[in-house]
C-alpha cells in the first residue's frame, strides 16, 4: 500500500514538475516574443515620426507651389511646370500617407500581439500557481500520509455510546482519518443501510439496547462489510472476554484508555491486513 502510494506520488510530482518546466519555457518564449513586438513598435514609431516630418515638408512645399500657381493665374501666366511639380508633390504626399497608414497597422498588430502575450503570460502564471499549489498540497498530504502509515483519509467508524469518548477519540484521529461516529449499534446499522462502507470499525462492547457482540454479528451479516476489519474498543480487561472476541472473529482488541500512538498502530495494522 505504501509503495503504491509513493509510486503514485512520484508520478504526480513528476507530471507537475514537467508542467512547471513547460509553462516556464512558454513564459520565456512569450516574453521573447513580447520583447520583439515592443522593439517593432518602437522602430515603427520612429519610422512614422520621419514620415510625418517628411510629409510636413512636402505639405509646406506644396502650399508654396499652390500660392505660385494662384499668383500666375492672377497674372494670366500659368506655369505648366509648376502644376507638374504640384502633381508630383501631391503624389508624394499620398505615398507618405499610405506608408504612415501601413505603419499604424503594423503598430496595431504589434500592440495586439503584446496584449495577447500579456494575457497568455497571465494564464500561464495562474497555471504555474495552480501547479505549485497542487504540488505543495500533494507533498503535505504525502508527509501526513507517511505519518499515518499510508492510509490518509480512510474512513474509520467509531461506535460507542459515550459521547465524550467519541469526541476525544475523533480529536485523536481526525488529522489522519475520516472519522465517522455512531452512538449505538442501531445508529451504526442505519448508517450501513444508507450506504456507508467504512475502511475500519472501532466497536465498544458495553452499550445499552444492542451491545457490541450483537452489533458485531449484525455487521458481519451485511454482505458488503464482510472484509471490513473490526476492533473491539472497550475498557474490559478480562481474559475470557478477550478470548471470546477473537473466537468470534474480531480483528483486534483495544483496551481503553489508549494513546494516539497505540491507536494509530492498531488501525494501520487493521488497514494493512485489509489491503492484502
Amino acid at each position: 500500500m505504501i509503495i503504491d502510494y509513493i509510486s503514485e506520488f512520484a508520478k504526480f510530482t513528476k507530471s507537475k514538475i514537467y508542467a512547471l518546466i513547460n509553462t516556464s519555457f512558454e513564459l520565456s518564449t512569450n516574453m521573447s516574443k513580447t520583447s520583439i513586438a515592443v522593439k517593432k513598435i518602437s522602430m515603427t514609431l520612429n519610422k512614422m515620426k520621419n514620415l510625418i516630418s517628411k510629409q510636413e515638408i512636402q505639405t509646406s512645399e506644396t502650399d508654396k507651389i499652390v500660392e505660385q500657381i494662384k499668383a500666375s493665374i492672377v497674372g494670366k501666366k500659368v506655369s505648366l511646370s509648376a502644376i507638374e511639380v504640384l502633381v508630383n508633390k501631391a503624389e508624394e504626399i499620398i505615398k507618405i500617407s499610405k506608408e504612415t497608414a501601413a505603419c499604424l497597422n503594423e503598430i496595431t498588430d504589434a500592440v495586439n500581439q503584446v496584449n495577447r502575450a500579456i494575457n497568455q503570460a497571465n494564464d500561464m502564471y495562474m497555471e504555474n500557481n495552480s501547479n505549485l499549489d497542487a504540488l505543495k498540497k500533494e507533498m503535505e498530504n504525502f508527509v501526513d500520509t507517511s505519518n499515518s502509515g499510508g492510509y490518509k483519509n480512510k474512513k474509520v467508524l467509531l461506535i460507542d455510546d459515550d459521547e465524550f469518548f467519541r469526541t476525544t477519540t475523533t480529536t485523536l484521529l481526525k488529522d489522519d482519518f475520516d472519522v465517522i461516529t455512531a452512538g449505538s449499534g442501531s445508529e451504526a446499522l442505519a448508517l450501513f443501510h444508507q450506504g456507508l462502507v467504512p475502511d475500519a470499525i472501532l466497536l465498544d462492547l458495553v452499550m445499552p439496547d444492542m451491545d457490541g457482540w450483537d452489533t458485531f454479528e449484525r455487521i458481519k451479516a451485511i454482505g458488503g462489510l464482510h472484509d471490513v476489519p473490526i476492533a473491539f474498543f472497550t475498557s474490559s480487561f478480562e481474559i475470557d472476554t478477550i478470548k471470546k472476541a477473537f473466537d468470534v472473529g474480531v480483528d483486534e482488541y483495544i483496551s481503553k484508555p489508549v494513546n494516539k500512538e497505540e491507536l494509530m498502530k492498531t488501525l494501520n495494522k487493521m488497514l494493512e491486513k485489509q489491503a492484502k
